[in-house]
């Protein structure tokens, strides 16, 4: 996690999502790996695209996206968060900031995404390249697929934070808990299986009853296949951007880079004196906290949404565990000197 978020630019950020249609749920539990790699494509493509062109950002911004497939209630919700920096490098390798809360227009990104996913599915079931379902033959598909170029699609632009790592932290959450983290909690009762959870509809506290057998199987549906990656860096964050990515850092970057610390015999006359032997501390190892690990800020903004992130709340304690855990991570350790 600490090279994901040395990679984060520092800039603001946006937050979409892009959620795959529930009508190609049967599809997706045939062909995840197909429509997982599909859902990445269309995603990175769409975004690209639109940025690219001079009407909106006309400059290629870094991507960050991670694929989910549960919803809280352990429900198959396949869906792709994007973390979108605003702004990019031009083709003359300039930063250009994006618009004042404002990245690309929203039903355009639907649009773009929703054809570009609809085509692919139409070529692969044309080349017989998926699985279908048994209960379901290919003219059902083919209704379907021309039916939703007429529908809405869920595909979520959020306004933008001042920063990219609340975003960060949330999905890293999701990454490394999978569907059921340990922190999660779950009663058995009477050979079911009883699972509170959120309804992000209504924002009410729900408990689902599942029996044991069909709680296992809920969880088995997101095991992610083998081999799959389910977190992708694109454009400037993409590997193969190296170049482009420290270009962007040098322009933000307003800040002088911080001058080479001083030899210890040239500080050994302010040093502080160890209250038991009264000999000089010598400074051995500082560590900073988790939640500044990445950032270019001197001091913590004030406490707002934006800097809290998308789940309102500590984006450091996601990752650093207690606050006991993170005054110890800051704090310096010093030795007597010999």
């Amino acid at each position: 996690m600490w090279w994901q978020l040395q990679r984060l630019l520092p800039c603001e950020h946006f937050h979409a999502v892009f959620t795959l249609p529930h009508v190609f749920l049967p599809l997706w539990q045939h062909n995840r790996a197909w429509l997982n790699a599909r859902l990445f494509d269309c995603t990175r493509q769409a975004l690209l695209e639109l940025c690219a062109d001079a009407r909106h950002l006309g400059a290629t911004p870094g991507l960050l996206l991670a694929l989910h497939s549960w919803g809280r209630d352990l429900s198959l919700h396949p869906h792709v968060h994007a973390l979108i920096s605003a702004g990019g490098l031009d083709s003359h390798g300039q930063w250009r900031n994006s618009r004042a809360g404002y990245l690309v227009p929203v039903k355009a990104l639907q649009a773009l995404f929703r054809g570009k996913l609809l085509h692919a599915l139409s070529r692969a079931l044309t080349e017989q390249r998926l699985h279908l379902p048994e209960h379901l033959p290919l003219a059902h598909w083919r209704w379907q697929i021309r039916s939703q170029y007429r529908k809405h699609w869920n595909i979520h632009l959020g306004q933008r934070y001042s920063h990219g790592r609340g975003v960060a932290l949330y999905l890293a959450r999701y990454v490394k808990g999978g569907p059921l983290p340990a922190q999660r909690p779950l009663q058995l009762h009477q050979q079911h299986v009883v699972l509170p959870y959120t309804d992000h509809r209504d924002g009410r506290r729900k408990r689902a009853r599942y029996s044991v057998e069909h709680f296992i199987e809920r969880v088995l549906w997101h095991a992610a296949p083998r081999g799959q990656h389910l977190v992708r860096h694109c454009g400037l964050y993409c590997s193969s951007a190296r170049p482009h990515h420290l270009a962007a850092v040098s322009q933000l970057r307003t800040e002088p880079i911080p001058a080479p610390l001083q030899p210890l015999a040239a500080i050994a006359a302010v040093r502080p004196i160890c209250p038991s032997c009264a000999r000089p501390l010598q400074p051995v190892l500082s560590l900073l906290p988790t939640h500044r690990v990445g950032e270019f800020y001197k001091a913590r903004p004030p406490a707002t949404t934006e800097w809290l992130g998308p789940t309102l709340s500590s984006s450091g304690n996601a990752t650093a565990g207690s606050s006991q855990a993170l005054r110890r991570r800051s704090l310096r350790r010093r030795i007597p000197l010999n």
